[in-house]
């Protein structure tokens, strides 16, 4: 759809533990992981708590640091399918685009 843009795929840093031995939750669980690991371009968010060797990051990726981040995607989905709020976790607009069309419910 858009031949000239650079896609990147925004991950945290939880996902790629153990990228080396082709062991990472995108190797394991992703359809195709191996070979979006190695096609993709990748933003790898640094998570407290998951300190992932270099050797652990996808061949195309950025490691980005963002201070004070608190939560990730996996809790935001977690939260929604039991239907616990999700404020302080996603702006307003966030939450409610995954309210309206119903994202990650059981």
């Amino acid at each position: 759809i858009f031949p000239e843009a650079e896609i990147w795929h925004a991950v945290g840093q939880d996902i790629i533990v153990g990228g080396r031995d082709n062991d990472s939750e995108i190797h394991r669980v992703w359809n195709r992981g191996g070979e979006i690991w190695n096609k993709f371009r990748w933003a790898v968010i640094e998570r407290p708590g998951y300190a992932a060797d270099k050797c652990d990051m996808p061949p195309n990726s950025d490691l980005i640091i963002v201070p004070g981040i608190f939560g990730s995607g996996t809790l935001v989905r977690e939260k929604t399918k039991n239907e616990e709020p999700i404020c302080g976790l996603v702006i307003p607009e966030v939450a409610e685009y995954i309210g309206e069309h119903k994202l990650y419910k059981k």
